[in-house]
């Protein structure tokens, strides 16, 4: 069929596999038979060799969750987004889309940081099904043993999720929740730039465009569009009752004079048709 091939070309096509030629020489025979033996050995060492690891162990892939709302994964992530202060971005993302559903910057990993990204949510999306965080940042419905404010920020707002219906998953292991993850490492080199480019460098700026122009510019071009899937959201509450329970619950105890105080401002109670009310010394509110 005029193909032409070269000596080489065959010779190390059928060295490969091989087949040696029937006169071949002593010396070649015996290196080609160590090589062989060699390539067995070894081929049967790793073949008898356990390289599996125990489930705790390993990080397989996860497929997506089919629906939208189904997970969303929340985390902090802090670091010097617009100036050489430190700050923590509130982030959460739907596991099924990829779309960033809330995101907010505060000075610290705080509760009113993952208020607003909570209220971002309820309000544009909905009630979602379930959110999945670490230990760190724990959201379970179960008083710290310091009663102080700052040390049951989280605690509270998983009390939030509890009145609301979402169910809260955590775990200790990062790569539990890679896609939030990725996501905070693929913000700390876009969003910082773009922060940059337009000089924006105190917190209220970075949050209004964070919120208006960044998040929805990146839900375009890097996740699926929501109203392609099937959604478990469930219809967002109102104004009132979502005001209601996104609160900061602080213990207090009324004074001698009926009166309560919070942040250094003193504060007295009144019904519903402004009469005043009085309550007994200490009485816990």
């Amino acid at each position: 069929e005029n193909i032409v091939v070269s000596y080489s070309f065959i010779y190390k096509l059928l060295m490969k596999h091989n087949i040696s030629s029937p006169k071949i020489h002593r010396i070649t025979k015996k290196r080609l038979n160590t090589i062989s033996k060699e390539s067995t050995d070894i081929l049967e060492a790793v073949n008898d060799t356990d390289h599996t690891v125990p489930i705790k162990d390993a990080h397989p892939r996860k497929e997506r969750k089919k629906y939208f709302g189904e997970q969303i994964q929340m985390d902090a992530s802090i670091h010097k987004w617009f100036s050489n202060e430190r700050y923590a971005l509130h982030l959460a993302i739907d596991n099924c889309t990829g779309m960033i559903v809330g995101g907010y910057f505060q000075k610290e990993e705080t509760l009113r940081g993952y208020y607003h990204v909570f209220k971002q949510i309820l309000n544009k999306y909905g009630v979602p099904y379930c959110f999945f965080t670490d230990n760190r940042t724990i959201f379970n419905y179960n008083r710290s043993k310091d009663k102080s404010e700052p040390n049951d920020v989280l605690t509270q707002l998983g009390y939030a999720c509890k009145i609301l219906g979402t169910s809260i998953e955590t775990s200790s292991v990062s790569q539990a929740k890679g896609m939030i993850e990725r996501t905070n490492g693929t913000f700390q080199s876009r969003l910082v730039s773009k922060l940059k480019l337009y000089n924006i460098n105190n917190m209220e700026q970075a949050n209004a465009y964070l919120i208006n122009k960044f998040i929805p510019d990146f839900n375009k071009r890097f996740a699926i569009d929501y109203r392609s899937v099937n959604s478990v959201f469930e219809e967002s509450p109102s104004d009132e009752k979502i005001n209601y329970t996104l609160v900061v619950l602080s213990a207090r105890k009324f004074d001698n004079g009926s009166s309560i105080k919070y942040l250094k401002e003193y504060y007295r109670a009144f019904d519903k048709d402004g009469y005043l009310k009085c309550f007994k010394t200490k009485q816990n509110v």
